[in-house]
């Protein structure tokens, strides 16, 4: 029997809104970097809905896919600096 279900996000934060108002995720992996300001930003648009539904959180992608690697420990405070579970 399943118990939790989690959903993953990579590029449209909208799509995970959706998901939300459709089903009570308990979980959701999704892309968290500092390269948010340049795209799509889970990190506007759906982590302030998904913590307020008590729905846990999970970063992916923190370095960038690579791009931010000269800058490790920059990269891991500012997803960490963010109001993610892990």
């Amino acid at each position: 029997m399943v118990q939790h279900i989690s959903i993953s996000g990579h590029r449209d934060p909208q799509v995970l809104v959706e998901a939300l108002d459709r089903f009570p995720f308990d979980s959701t992996l999704l892309a968290l970097s500092a390269l948010d300001h340049f795209m799509y930003s889970f990190r506007e648009e759906f982590l302030p809905l998904a913590n307020q539904r008590g729905v846990a959180t999970i970063a992916m992608k923190v370095l960038g896919l690579g791009s931010l690697t000269h800058g490790v420990e920059r990269s891991l405070r500012y997803a960490f600096g963010l109001p993610v579970r892990t």
